[in-house]
């Protein structure tokens, strides 16, 4: 799922994770779609009070003519959302994971904690780290031939919760 325009089918977002906007707000909430009785289901897991104020805990999630839709379970309120970010999150991966993840055309990877980012930039062919942090506002980066070899140089700052991105909106590699 290089695109999220391409996704006709809720199924391919099950077990997924989203970051997403609702119609004319400006705070991104985040959210874990799942299935349960043949309804396609998003529990928001992240957002700011107003947000659970205004939609609740869990919602409906629809595709109707190329946009996407949540609707209240309990009354027929509607909102439009944007999807700004689709993935899932592991922790600790392996080598292995991570391989196997790009196998499946995944090929960027966030931490948060400290937003650390990797992701392979086509123009040069190679493997992209960037570390950031109050000592480095613009980022350090690492550049690799190969994933396991940046997996191998950088392996003490492997560890934690990593989000293998399926789909984002925002670009974050030059």
């Amino acid at each position: 799922m290089s695109n999220i325009e391409s996704v006709k089918d809720l199924q391919e977002l099950v077990g997924k994770e989203i970051d997403f906007f609702l119609e004319d707000d400006m705070f991104e909430v985040e959210g874990m779609v799942k299935k349960e009785n043949e309804q396609f289901i998003v529990e928001i897991t992240g957002a700011s009070e107003h947000i659970f104020e205004i939609a609740g805990k869990f919602l409906e999630i629809k595709i109707e003519n190329k946009k996407t839709y949540l609707k209240k379970l309990d009354s027929n309120n509607e909102f439009s959302i944007f999807i700004n970010k689709v993935y899932k999150s592991i922790n600790n991966p392996t080598k292995e994971e991570l391989c196997a993840l790009t196998a499946q055309d995944i090929c960027e990877f966030f931490r948060s904690s400290d937003e650390t980012i990797i992701a392979y930039n086509d123009t040069t062919g190679t493997w992209l780290i960037t570390f950031f942090g109050d000592d480095l506002p613009s980022g350090k980066i690492k550049s690799y031939k190969t994933l396991e070899e940046l997996y191998d140089d950088c392996y003490p700052e492997m560890k934690g919760k990593w989000e293998a991105i399926y789909y984002k909106f925002e670009t974050w590699h030059p």
